[in-house]
This record gives C-alpha cells, sequence and structure tokens, in this order.
C-alpha cells in the first residue's frame, strides 16, 4: 500500500481525535485507494461520520482560484455576462485570490473549523 494512503489517514485521526476500528480504516483507505488510481485530483471521504475534501498538492492552488471565484462572484453578482460587450472589462482572478489567501486554504475548503492539514501529497480539509 503507498505511504500517501496511511498519511492521509493518520493526518485525519491526529488531527480530528478520531477513534476508527480495523473495518473502517480498510473502508477508508481502500476509498482513499480508489479516488488517487483513478487521478481524482479532489475527491470526498467520509470518515467517522465527519466528511472530509482532500485535494492533491498538485491542483490545490488553481481549485483555490476557481473557488475564489465563485465565491466572489455569488457574493457581489459579478456576472461578465451582465456587462455590455464595448466595456472592457476582465478581472485577474489569480491575482484575487493572492489578495484573498492570507490565512490559508483552510478558511475556503473547510467549513467546519477552518483548518487544513497536509499530508501525502494532499491537502486535507473537514466539511462537516
Amino acid at each position: 500500500m503507498p505511504k500517501s494512503h496511511i498519511e492521509i489517514i493518520r493526518a485525519i485521526i491526529d488531527e480530528h481525535n478520531h477513534s476508527i476500528d480495523t473495518d473502517q480504516a480498510r473502508e477508508v483507505i481502500r476509498t482513499i485507494r480508489d479516488n488517487i488510481a483513478s487521478d481524482n485530483d479532489d475527491f470526498t471521504i467520509d470518515f467517522d461520520g465527519n466528511e472530509y475534501r482532500v485535494i492533491n498538492e498538485g491542483v490545490i492552488w488553481n481549485t483555490y482560484v476557481d473557488a475564489i471565484k465563485d465565491i466572489v462572484e455569488d457574493c457581489y453578482d459579478l456576472k461578465l455576462s451582465n456587462i455590455p460587450d464595448f466595456v472592457a472589462f476582465e478581472i485577474d482572478w489569480e491575482k484575487t485570490a493572492q489578495n484573498a489567501y492570507s490565512d490559508g486554504y483552510g478558511h475556503t475548503f473547510s467549513g467546519y473549523d477552518g483548518s487544513e492539514v497536509e499530508a501525502g501529497g494532499h491537502w486535507i480539509f473537514r466539511t462537516n
């Protein structure tokens, strides 16, 4: 079994003080393994009744930029389709995400407590 699978489950256990039996651990490891084997870079797992979002470190920044774009558009009703064609208007989403990134990814991805854990080449966020 690749070390990353164990690192991810260990990080969740350590960060959120879970106790889990062998059968539960096997199921979580299987879910992690299947998602990683399928090159799924952004997936959720159920662990001890809690949901965790796991994002590959290779795509975390782009995923973050997309999330910031969605948040800004939703909060400020910025729909580029509402702007007439003759108006030259472009938002630098990369710069916007850099400006928003002050305390890490957790405040955006972890609706539970804003925490983030990096392990096994992935970022892990509790979402409920």
